[in-house]
């Protein structure tokens, strides 16, 4: 089973530009990429109705590949959450053994 580090903070900048004052960024296929800051700290969490199965730089599994969309699920979480092929292109890269 193929396994990918996810970039929640690449694939938001990249949605809403690097010089933003969003806080959060909807995804094509439900749920949302939310920023949070505390000082100079920044952390950005994928959010679905189920919860939280991604956060920055996490690695997770490859459930369903489709020409358009991709399905993966963090370990620890158990989520599985929906990406266009846009977005895991841009977010995902994938882990080398």
């Amino acid at each position: 089973m193929k396994e990918y580090t996810v970039s929640t903070a690449t694939l938001f900048n990249a949605l809403t530009g690097f010089d933003n004052e969003e806080e959060y960024v909807p995804l094509e296929y439900g749920g949302y990429i939310q920023k949070k800051t505390d000082g100079d700290k920044k952390w950005f969490d994928l959010k679905t109705d189920n919860g939280t199965p991604c956060m920055d730089g996490e690695t997770c599994k490859l459930i369903e590949e489709t020409e358009n969309y991709v399905v993966l699920q963090e370990e620890d979480e158990q989520i599985p959450f929906k990406l266009s092929r846009k977005e895991f292109e841009i977010a995902a890269t994938i882990c080398v053994a």
